[in-house]
């Protein structure tokens, strides 16, 4: 088995919560979160992602309207998150959408690339 010692970014905070609403009169709650929240940031630029534990091979991620989609951060970001979950996506203004598929394909060939380089340093 092959290991990298470092990753290619870091987030500055993981978290784990919970988010519960009001008791129904059955005595169950009116919604239950379980969830990861990961955050990163990189001078004024921050991202947060939240993977919730009941579709573990998904991640979210919340981003600000500042942050290009391009940079090297969020493709840093994005690295670090594609490394760990089979599917990415961003709340939109529509909802939950899957990430770009050449963004998707770019950052894939990146990590790939990335862990290939850290596997020959060992």
């Amino acid at each position: 088995m092959t290991a990298y010692v470092s990753d290619i970014i870091a987030p500055t905070k993981i978290e784990h919560r919970l988010d519960f609403g009001g008791a129904t009169a059955e005595g169950m709650f009116e919604y239950h979160y379980n969830y990861l929240t990961y955050e990163f940031r990189d001078g004024n630029s921050e991202i947060e992602a939240r993977a919730y534990l009941h579709t573990i091979s998904e991640v979210s991620i919340f981003k600000g309207d500042s942050v290009d989609w391009h940079s090297d951060f969020v493709m840093r970001t994005l690295m670090f998150l594609a490394a760990r979950f089979d599917h990415i996506k961003y709340l939109g203004p529509d909802g939950y959408c899957p990430i770009d598929h050449n963004l998707a394909e770019e950052v894939k060939k990146r990590m790939l690339l990335f862990m290939r380089e850290a596997a020959n340093a060992n």
